[in-house]
């Protein structure tokens, strides 16, 4: 399934070196197109055939399961309690019947997956049923325990995580639940351990550090990472003494694995911005009782100082990577080969990009030092607020002071952002974000009340933003910039009128489609789009999830406007765009374009969220990223979750609604089957 979701690392990497010749002006964005096509990174027609068998079967199967959840969360008080239990098993024992027909199969695996899932839902009904006053974490626990022997007997990887992932949920629950995670002592010390010791046993008896062991260890280095914080601030905690000592093993375990014996910079990176994490809570901890001011200022200067020792190391590292194995890098040749058999490279263009290296820094590198940029930027931001308190700039807190304030942080952040030094752009960025920060609470004070609760000042951010976007070049700044500038500008709009935001939206929607799919804009104006539509995301669950238990975000953005413009703003976008490609030369399948187009835009009037998450998943595979792939799918489960709570259709139409549109996704998946036998037989 990988090689239908993704081309693989020898075409990612031909065809990242490809690029750089395209931005130069050296080859064509036709030329481009064909070689991505050819070396498939770009799918073709067998490709998006392969591709559309694999996602929609995936996703129907969860589709699917997800709708019968929904069914049974649902106030079914007037079904009697044998047809409940007949429906889920009667599912289950359908499931099983495909497992054994379709062992080998990747609708095999599905099925294993599905039945794991379904398992919960019959522990959940029978408790539901039969009200015996247990706690909830005993549920999770006999899932647990359901999972681990299904996982045994299929030793199915998704299976071992479904199972790390409920037997995580019992445990929490059982030790008081989420509320207190991870500060409680008991609670750290006893989850911790058993968080080390899952770990142990799966490498032990793997010796494999596949994606699972990888989640494993990030997830246990996060919990000993923040346990430990929290402990240097309570001089009494011996379990927190514990948990230092169980991190500090674990940095050093995963030093000689990861460092000495196979090296992998996404794990490296971790243990860096761990260690860096810690060395600012200390420095904190240290200073905290003499002046918070001081306290602020030695953990910017830490942080700094983390940053770019970090960035340095990251950097060498990188340049001491081992090359590709030898497998990978015949099949990079062999790639090179074909490119210069059919005319699309010459044999010195070849040559060029193979001595070249590849200067893009891998996301989780650049995710770590955006993260540290995020909270240096918001420390510097409370830093100048503390000494305009304390000087006596804020005696009339007003639009002025918070000018003064981005003034002072816009011009360092400015003129750093400018130097082409890793630390440098961290460091700038930090200022921006704390420039941008003090822009927007200075136009948040120079409204007045009125138009606050109105959403005039959603609106008044925009220009403040735009001015911000072109003044400070930096990618991931300029993609945090259009996120909020789109989020503000739709938002604002709502409460005004119901004809505006509509078309608004759809000239987005419209602008990220036929720009994401250009090679000559689609790379260089990759943050914007990815801004963009992050912007529309954050509307569809702004726009759907019910605020009333979340009184700090119904405090600062209260909503009172209607929201399901945006619904129809995205499905016009969407049949919009498919019309206008269908019109361009050279782009084949005008009618499978309207036909996705359509399906996404009735999605849209329903749950815009999901129908954005498959408009991205689309797109990933069209740019071969694996990133925005993982990424879409993440959102696609998380608005799931949130579409749950929309109280605009009860859970019964969303179960039929899910159930419905999982069926329709598998049987694509069978004719795109179908028609891929027929083209092997032909």
């Amino acid at each position: 399934m990988e090689n239908h979701l993704y081309a693989g690392k020898s075409a990612t990497a031909v065809g990242r070196a490809v690029r750089r010749l395209q931005s130069q002006g050296f080859i064509s964005s036709a030329t481009h197109h064909a070689i991505l096509q050819l070396i498939g990174a770009r799918p073709d027609a067998q490709g998006w055939l392969l591709f559309l068998r694999a996602t929609f079967a995936l996703i129907g199967t969860l589709a699917m399961v997800c709708g019968v959840m929904f069914f049974f969360a649902w106030n079914w008080a007037a079904l009697p309690r044998m047809v409940k239990f007949a429906l889920v098993e009667g599912a289950i024992v359908a499931l099983a019947i495909v497992v054994w027909w379709r062992w080998a199969q990747l609708s095999g695996r599905l099925a294993l997956v599905a039945i794991g899932i379904l398992i919960g839902v019959l522990f959940a009904v029978y408790g539901q049923i039969y009200q015996t006053g247990a706690e909830s974490w005993t549920l999770f626990r006999a899932w647990a325990m359901a999972l681990f022997a299904l996982a045994c007997f299929a030793r199915l990887t998704a299976l071992w995580f479904l199972c790390y992932l409920v037997a995580n949920i019992a445990f929490v629950l059982w030790l008081g639940g989420w509320q207190d995670f991870p500060f409680l002592q008991n609670f750290s010390l006893i989850y911790q351990l058993a968080l080390v010791v899952a770990l142990i046993a799966w490498f032990t008896a793997t010796r494999r550090t596949d994606w699972l062991f990888r989640i494993m260890a990030f997830w246990t280095l996060v919990t000993l990472t923040i346990a430990t914080a929290s402990a240097l601030f309570d001089d009494r905690s011996l379990s927190g003494a514990v948990s230092a000592l169980l991190w500090l093993a674990l940095l050093i375990g995963g030093w000689r694995l990861f460092y000495h014996h196979q090296r992998d910079l996404f794990s490296l990176t971790c243990g860096l911005f761990s260690i860096s994490s810690l060395l600012v809570a200390g420095a904190m901890r240290l200073f905290i009782g003499i002046d918070i001011i001081l306290t602020l200022v030695v953990a910017l200067v830490v942080l700094a100082l983390c940053a770019v020792q970090a960035s340095s190391w990251i950097m060498k590292w990188r340049a001491e990577e081992p090359q590709s194995p030898a497998e990978e890098r015949h099949e990079q040749q062999n790639l090179w080969l074909r490119l210069q058999q059919q005319s699309l490279l010459t044999a010195q263009q070849i040559s060029q990009l193979q001595q070249e290296r590849d200067d893009e820094l891998p996301w989780y590198v650049r995710a770590a030092l955006v993260i540290s940029g995020w909270f240096a930027g918001l420390l510097a931001f409370a830093l100048l607020v503390l000494a305009c308190f304390l000087y006596g700039l804020f005696d009339r807190f007003d639009a002025g002071t918070f000018l003064l304030m981005a003034l002072v942080c816009g011009i360092p952040g400015g003129l750093l952002l400018r130097k082409s030094g890793l630390a440098q752009q961290q460091i700038g960025l930090s200022w921006a974000i704390a420039c941008t920060l003090s822009v927007c609470t200075a136009v948040a004070l120079w409204t007045d009340e009125r138009s606050w609760i109105s959403g005039q000042m959603w609106l008044m951010f925009v220009p403040a933003l735009a001015l911000l976007f072109l003044l400070f070049r930096n990618n991931f700044y300029r993609f945090l910039n259009s996120a909020a500038l789109i989020f503000f500008l739709i938002g604002g709009l709502t409460w005004y009128t119901s004809s505006l935001p509509v078309v608004a939206t759809a000239v987005v929607t419209v602008g990220i489609i036929l720009a994401g799919i250009d090679d000559r804009y689609s790379w260089r104006f990759r943050p914007v789009l990815s801004g963009m539509s992050c912007g529309l995301l954050l509307l569809c669950f702004y726009g759907s999830v019910p605020l009333d238990g979340l009184a700090l975000i119904e405090e600062f953005a209260p909503r009172d406007s209607d929201f399901s413009t945006l619904n129809e703003g995205i499905a016009a976008g969407l049949l919009i765009a498919a019309l206008i490609l269908g019109r361009r030369e050279g782009m084949p399948g005008a009618w499978q374009l309207l036909l996705i187009a359509t399906v996404l835009a009735a999605m849209s009037l329903f749950a815009p969220g999901i129908a954005l998450t498959w408009l991205l998943l689309l797109l990933a595979r069209y740019q071969n990223s694996k990133v925005l792939m993982l990424t879409a799918a993440v959102l696609m489960g998380l608005y799931t979750l949130d579409w749950y709570y929309f109280l605009g259709i009860s859970l019964l139409d969303k179960a039929l609604m899910l159930f419905a549109a999982g069926a329709l996704l598998i049987a694509i998946s069978v004719l795109a089957h179908r028609r891929l036998q027929e083209g092997e037989d032909a």
